[in-house]
């Protein structure tokens, strides 16, 4: 197949944008505006990591695959890198099994060389996983669970069923075993204060530099990123709420509503408390939970890796791991290499990365 591959320019957005609402519409979710021209700039102009670097192939002037790679910081150890994270990948139908995607990654990976930035990082699906790993060189790092907690048993009972009376009757059986099996747990709120924001200011920037050597792996959580991430993406909102210790901000957590399945679902994006904290995060964690009762959620999801502490204090509040077989998207983490001076150890060892719903695209 004759196509070309070329660095995408700026001239190219418009071409790109349609590209990805002829593949992407009717199969993507409906509240992901990848095409959307706002979004575009938000996402590949102006993120605190300085852009893109995205390559396109063509077939006839027409774009036939797109490969990104949207730049962003990364805190390994005591260093922050420049990386590449992999988002809307594409190849057209009718060019698929061509090598378009090898040969778009491939180019891309020879820029990230070039450009002196030492890592990849990817969250494909399934269909996309062994062209990472096989092809481009990625390993396959970690696969996050997804943390499920019931709000409503017999609303969610009844989609899974799709039989109302027998929905009824199950959760007669199912509801009071789900909270015996979890009402040993109480939130503490000691003297933690509980606070909603609008936005991150300089004190969210102290806070990190406390806070910031409890993981060896994760993106800056520093005022400038998590404005960008959630003040200022377009069309969605979030729900910021902040833990205070006197004056000084003690954790914090993000929130969004979505609806997953005809479910309406309260999605838990991001948290991070003080070092050793977790009555913090458990504060904060109630307070979550009450505000998505209050506007009247089915359910509430969220993820992280089981080494982290976050992970017990969300299964001891009634989160439970969705089996492997009945999760409909996998959220695994696979990254590459491309600097020889890079420990390898450290980078491809689950244990030292901290993961959450805010690093990943879909949300």
């Amino acid at each position: 197949m004759d196509y070309q591959i070329k660095k995408a320019e700026l001239k190219d957005k418009e071409a790109i944008l349609g590209f990805l609402k002829e593949t992407f519409s009717g199969y993507w979710s409906s509240d992901q505006p990848i095409y959307i021209p706002e979004f575009w700039d938000w996402l590949y102009c102006n993120n605190p990591a300085g852009g893109a670097i995205t390559f396109v192939a063509e077939k006839d002037g027409r774009i036939i695959g797109h490969y990104p790679n949207v730049l962003q910081y990364l805190k390994i150890d005591n260093r922050i890198f420049q990386t590449g994270l992999v988002l809307h990948l594409a190849t057209h139908a009718d060019y698929r099994r061509l090598g378009v995607f090898k040969s778009l990654g491939q180019a891309s990976m020879q820029e990230l060389v070039r450009s002196r930035i030492p890592f990849s990082i990817a969250f494909p699906n399934q269909k996309s996983l062994p062209g990472f790993v096989n092809r481009l060189g990625f390993f396959d790092i970690a696969t996050l669970p997804l943390l499920v907690k019931p709000l409503k048993i017999r609303n969610i009972l009844a989609k899974v069923t799709k039989k109302p009376g027998l929905s009824g009757f199950l959760s007669y059986l199912l509801e009071p075993l789900y909270h015996m099996s979890f009402s040993h747990f109480k939130f503490k709120r000691n003297n933690i204060n509980i606070e909603t924001r609008e936005s991150f200011d300089r004190q969210f920037d102290i806070f990190w530099n406390r806070s910031l050597a409890q993981a060896k792996i994760m993106a800056p959580r520093d005022s400038r990123y998590l404005n960008w991430r959630f003040k200022s993406r377009p069309l969605q909102d979030y729900q910021i709420l902040a833990a205070l210790e006197g004056e000084e901000i003690a954790g914090y957590i993000i929130m969004r509503n979505a609806e997953v399945f005809s479910l309406k679902t309260g999605i838990i994006m991001d948290f991070f408390v003080l070092p050793g904290r977790q009555e913090i995060f458990d504060a904060l964690l109630d307070a979550a939970l009450s505000n998505f009762r209050s506007q009247d959620m089915d359910l509430c999801i969220s993820t992280c890796l089981k080494s982290n502490i976050y992970y017990k204090a969300l299964k001891n509040a009634g989160f439970i791991a969705v089996p492997a077989g009945f999760n409909p998207r996998k959220l695994v983490l696979v990254g590459r290499i491309n600097s020889s001076t890079v420990d390898k150890d450290l980078f491809l060892n689950k244990k030292n990365w901290f993961i959450t719903f805010a690093d990943w695209d879909v949300f």
